[in-house]
């Protein structure tokens, strides 16, 4: 039976035995330290008093004062400490005190002391003993009546802030005793009992059956319960209250009580109804929406899905989803989704991931982007996991075939052999392609971001300028053509706005000006071949009369001492006009040939003694004949008399003396080289090259060295017919000229004359479909031409090779210094800015003695070899070379293993 109990004054006499405590400790500290002060100040009296009483005195047994003294400190060390004091300072005294009694009655006097001594101090040790233990006793009681007193405060609290209270009930007088908050939630004054049946009636009707059923069986049969029912108060406010009752038992077994608490729940079933109405519509509005909805436990247990994610799937039964979801993952996904959810789990991060579901209509996969927030509550704990799936499949198609077409552009922009850039609105380049970036010789980093006009100044005020912000304002596309000194290259520019800003396309045109120009150049010498080819025909017939004449007359006036000589003189004109006439109709393609399979190598050198004896004991000749020469197509007679006028250009290129060098080779010139020059069928080529060491030729004057009566000799030294003449022979015989020259470093005049057909010319064609060699190494390429050191480089790209480009070996040096590392140096021989190709090498091996080297020139190679410009040994591609020479000659070099004394294992220097 529960025991109302009053409990008003629980947390005062709490503090009452708190505070009796605290003095209690503080009045036994205060005895203590003045009893250890006292006993000590009594022995040393005793001592004192034994100093001035005779001896027959008993002053021994004064000892047992400071020992009693002691005692009352509760301290058994100082009451041991006096006793041993006391029985040493006795027998001590016997010998101090002044003589009196008989010794031997002092002595027995002496030993009775000491053992009331000791006695004494037995006594107040067993007494201090018993005192402790009283003490002690009655400590625990105090403190044990402080922690009941302190343990009803709390259930007091505990029941009010629980809203729980007890009850008991009487088996035998059905009389109901209950705690104050029991009273409490009936809203019934405290110390009110009401009977069993007074407080059934408190339960609404319909949990009042219910009730009556559970606590008959506790009162009757012993079953506890454990329930909760709706409750009317005596104000008639509706409430929910827990009821638990459990039945007590005498010792025979039988129910004799049953005691029980009834706690108000109804915030709790509020707060229940709330969260049941919240989670409902939370429900509908996640099945309303399109998208899949789900949640989950702090622990990471998926408990929820939306109607969505059933329809999706077609699984109807998917009761548990945490359990579900793996099998409708894409089995490539689902590790990755575990580990990305189970870190986002650990970590307390948002979740965020793409992964596929499959589609129960079709049992497709489509994608999905799934995001999940963890919800806190206010101590900062995860309480639930929020999260959606996104169907993104389209989405993520449509990115993916975007990302296709654009790294598609983007691959098409950069294999593009032109320039492309973009500009935004502001003129910022936004975008550039890698040959742009070449063309201004700067990384892109460097270049995007800026502004057009403040990047390029030089731009302002000219045709690019106003073009290109009338494609702004009219928002048409423009095209035009500009040359820029800068790169020395004509681009057609083609601008496209837009409302971005604007695309700009550069066409590199330069080479077809080029063409172009040698074509029209060609046409004007046709034109002027065809004009002096009439005139040389009409005056071959005057010159026929004028010759025949002149012969007669000198026959006539062979004893015409006066007359003769003006009839010589006439004759003599008339043949230089023959020869005249000769020369303008081999320029015009006129004269008649008669084109056979010779042996080229044996006619130059049946010309070697008339070489010799023509140009003069100061010029040193060279003949170098290439072994296993192929048969040209050609008319004999022309083609000494155009090589004995090749080689008199060269007398008088160098008027000091020097040395010409006369080189025969078989070569191919390919689809490249052909597509670039004027009037050139790709094939096979027999070579003959004319070089010399004379003072050179500037380009300018190169440009013009075929055009007829153009020469560079004084008045009256030459009718500058002689390279026309040449040149015309050359491409009436279907042949091909090229001239190389540079200022200060001689000339090289290449002749290509037709390889005759042989049963063996099968045998080259076969040879030249031999397949490309390949490679992927690093090439640095230095040639001081732009439009062949462009064309070089995508020669060399094609063939798989690294390129890095510079225009002279000053540019060469500084990118060698800067570290890069290279497999090949790929360099011209003559070059402006003061470093030849031999001296770029030279030094380049010399920081890196493995470094390959192979030089290219427009000079043949004896010529190199015989004018000292280089040791013998030397890698040299001549041009023109076709595709199949320079892939060949890179392998060659390539692939031999370089020493560490700056040369090949060939011998080739650096």
């Amino acid at each position: 039976m529960v025991v109302r109990r009053d409990t008003q004054n629980t947390g005062t006499n709490q503090s009452m035995f708190r505070n009796d405590a605290a003095d209690d400790d503080t009045a036994r500290g205060f005895r203590h330290k003045v009893w250890h002060g006292i006993t000590p100040v009594l022995l040393l009296g005793v001592f004192l008093v034994e100093l001035v009483t005779p001896r027959g005195f008993c002053d021994g047994i004064l000892y047992a004062i400071p020992i009693l003294t002691a005692a009352f400190s509760l301290d058994r060390r100082l009451i041991a400490a006096a006793v041993t004091a006391g029985s040493v300072l006795t027998p001590i005294g016997y010998f101090i005190s002044p003589a009196g009694v008989d010794a031997d009655y002092a002595i027995v006097n002496r030993a009775a002391a000491v053992i009331v001594l000791l006695a004494t101090g037995l006594l107040a040790t067993m007494a201090v003993r018993h005192l402790q233990a009283m003490l002690n006793a009655q400590s625990k009681a105090l403190f044990s009546a402080l922690e009941l007193g302190r343990t009803q405060h709390l259930m007091q609290v505990a029941g009010r802030v629980a809203r729980i209270g007890g009850w008991s009930v009487d088996a035998r007088t059905r009389r109901v005793e209950w705690s104050d908050e029991v009273a409490a939630i009936h809203e019934l004054p405290a110390g009110e009992y009401p009977t069993v049946e007074e407080a059934t009636q408190f339960y609404a009707p319909e949990s009042r059956q219910r009730l009556i059923e559970v606590f008959e069986a506790c009162l009757r049969d012993g079953k506890a319960y454990d329930e909760e029912f709706e409750f009317v108060t005596k104000s008639g406010r509706r409430k929910w209250v827990r009821s638990i009752g459990d039945p007590v038992r005498d010792g025979a077994g039988h129910v004799i009580q049953a005691d029980g608490a009834l706690q108000d729940v109804t915030e709790r079933r509020l707060l229940e109804a709330s969260l049941e109405e919240s989670q409902t519509r939370f429900r509908q509005l996640a099945d309303a929406m399109p998208l899949i909805v789900w949640t989950a436990d702090p622990d990471g247990t998926v408990d929820y899905s939306s109607r969505a994610m059933f329809e999706y799937t077609k699984e109807p039964d998917m009761n548990l989803p945490a359990a579900e979801w793996a099998t409708v993952i894409h089995p490539d996904d689902v590790e990755t989704v575990h580990s990305a959810w189970t870190e986002a789990v650990r970590s307390g991060s948002d979740y965020s991931i793409e992964f596929r579901i499959r589609r129960g209509s079709d049992g497709s996969y489509r994608w999905h982007e799934v995001r999940a927030v963890p919800i806190r509550d206010d101590e900062g704990a995860i309480a639930k996991w929020f999260g959606t799936a996104t169907d993104i499949h389209d989405h993520k198609r449509n990115e993916e075939e975007l990302s296709r077409l654009s790294g598609r552009l983007v691959s098409t922009l950069e294999s593009m052999t032109d320039g492309f850039y973009i500009l935004d609105q502001e003129w910022r380049f936004t975008y550039i392609n890698s040959e742009f970036a070449g063309w201004l010789k700067q990384p892109k980093e460097e270049v995007l971001g800026k502004v057009l006009w403040e990047h390029s100044p030089h731009l302002v005020g000219t045709a690019i300028e106003a073009e290109f912000k009338r494609a702004f304002s009219t928002q048409a596309a423009v095209e035009f053509v500009q040359f820029f000194p800068g790169v020395r290259r004509w681009v057609r520019i083609h601008a496209y706005p837009s409302d971005e800003g604007l695309s700009a396309y550069l066409e590199d045109i330069t080479a077809q000006r080029e063409l172009d120009e040698k074509q029209r150049q060609s046409q004007r010498l046709e034109a002027v071949g065809q004009l002096t080819g009439g005139i040389a025909h009409d005056f071959n017939n005057l010159l026929t009369v004028i010759l025949g004449n002149s012969e007669a007359l000198v026959e006539e006036l062979s004893g015409n001492q006066a007359l003769r000589p003006a009839a010589e003189l006439t004759m003599k004109a008339a043949e230089r006009g023959a020869e005249l006439t000769s020369r303008l109709l081999s320029f015009a393609r006129k004269q008649p040939l008669d084109p056979k399979s010779i042996d080229i190598n044996g006619l130059v050198f049946s010309l070697d003694s008339l070489l010799r004896r023509t140009l003069g004991e100061d010029i040193d000749i060279r003949l170098v004949r290439k072994g296993e020469l192929w048969r040209a197509a050609v008319d004999i007679s022309q083609f000494e008399n155009a090589l004995l006028n090749l080689c008199i250009n060269a007398r008088d290129a160098m008027p000091d003396g020097g040395r010409l060098t006369i080189e025969t080779d078989n070569v191919h010139l390919d689809e490249d080289y052909a597509n670039n020059q004027v009037e050139v069928v790709p094939g096979p080529y027999v070579m003959i090259a004319v070089s010399d060491t004379g003072t050179g030729m500037p380009r300018e004057i190169v440009e013009k060295a075929f055009e007829p009566f153009f020469t560079t000799k004084p008045v009256g030294q030459g009718s500058g017919l002689g390279l026309s003449m040449v040149y015309g022979f050359i491409k009436q015989s279907q042949g091909h000229l090229k001239i190389y020259s540079e200022v200060g470093h001689g000339t090289t005049v290449k002749i290509y004359l037709p390889k005759a057909e042989r049963e063996d010319a099968r045998a080259d064609t076969n040879a030249a479909s031999v397949p490309l060699p390949t490679g992927t190494e690093s090439i640095l390429l230095v040639e001081d031409d732009d439009i062949v050191r462009e064309h070089v480089a995508a020669q060399l790209r094609g063939l798989g090779y690294h390129v890095t480009l510079a225009g002279d070996g000053v540019k060469a040096l500084e990118i060698l210094d800067d570290g890069a590392e290279f497999d090949l140096l790929f360099t011209d021989v003559v070059m402006p800015g003061g470093i030849s190709g031999r001296q770029l090498s030279e030094q380049a091996r010399q920081a890196r003695p493995h470094l390959r080297v192979l030089f290219t020139s427009g000079y043949t190679e004896n010529s190199i070899v015989h004018n000292g410009r280089l040791d013998p040994g030397v890698n040299l591609l001549n041009k023109p070379y076709r595709r199949q020479d320079l892939a060949t000659k890179l392998r060659s070099v390539l692939d031999k293993e370089p020493d560490c004394q700056g040369s090949d294992r060939s011998g080739t220097p650096g």
